[in-house]
């Protein structure tokens, strides 16, 4: 069943056995959430937390791109870059051209120059420079619209944001999460070491499942078979 703030709030509540006017138990709820959310972001690879941005452009003879940020907060993770071709053109217009991640090294050793071999060139490769930067291989010779695809953090949960995609999709794991997060405050959390380790191993078990829910999403892994293709003779995506 999908979860609210509220009805978040009272499973807690009942699952751990304190009661709302606990000492310090509605201070802890917002540090329970970020651990158990960021937790869950990290360990599952959610097409829940992907967003699309197409909102920044390239720099002509420039290899050094700054990642745009959308309004769901700063990637965290770039899964794919596109170059919308012909120069001005945009994602509705245009055509996407995807590049191809490597090495810093490459790019370097490759295109040692920032100068574009002409001012038609169009990137095909990049490499993450840091966390919100990239460079471009080789570097382009126009201003093109970029695409960036990637995972962001979505907004937590919270009185004032009710519901989540952890909340309506994983509840169940989301709880269970919480419920670990709650054990690191030991007796002010309500819940103690046994019961921590029996929750850590039912995260365990109910992520586990997850990963095999969002791997057939991704038409990935051992979970999902093509119709008509063994799973030996399957391509594998992912």
């Amino acid at each position: 069943m999908s979860l609210t703030y509220t009805t978040w709030f009272q499973r807690i509540m009942e699952l751990s056995g304190l009661g709302e006017q606990t000492i310090n138990f509605a201070a802890i709820l917002p540090n329970v959430i970020d651990i158990a959310e960021q937790r869950l972001y990290r360990e599952l690879n959610l097409l829940g937390a992907v967003t699309t941005d197409s909102s920044a452009s390239a720099t002509a003879n420039t290899r050094l791109f700054t990642l745009p940020v959308p309004a769901s907060g700063r990637f965290v993770v770039v899964n794919q870059v596109n170059i919308v071709t012909p120069v001005g053109s945009t994602v509705a217009n245009g055509s996407l051209v995807p590049l191809v991640p490597m090495s810093v090294d490459f790019i370097q050793m490759t295109w040692p120059s920032q100068t574009a071999p002409s001012a038609t060139t169009v990137p095909e490769f990049f490499a993450m420079v840091t966390d919100q930067t990239l460079y471009f291989g080789p570097a382009p010779g126009a201003a093109f619209n970029v695409q960036v695809i990637g995972e962001t953090r979505p907004t937590p949960l919270s009185a004032s944001n009710a519901t989540t995609y952890l909340s309506l999709y994983l509840p169940d794991l989301f709880v269970a999460a919480s419920m670990v997060a709650l054990g690191m405050y030991g007796n002010q959390g309500g819940v103690n070491n046994g019961q921590a380790a029996a929750w850590e191993q039912a995260y365990q078990a109910l992520k586990a499942s997850a990963d095999m829910e969002e791997n057939r999403k991704r038409f990935a892994g051992a979970s999902w078979t093509s119709q008509g293709l063994s799973p030996i003779a399957m391509p594998q995506r992912g």
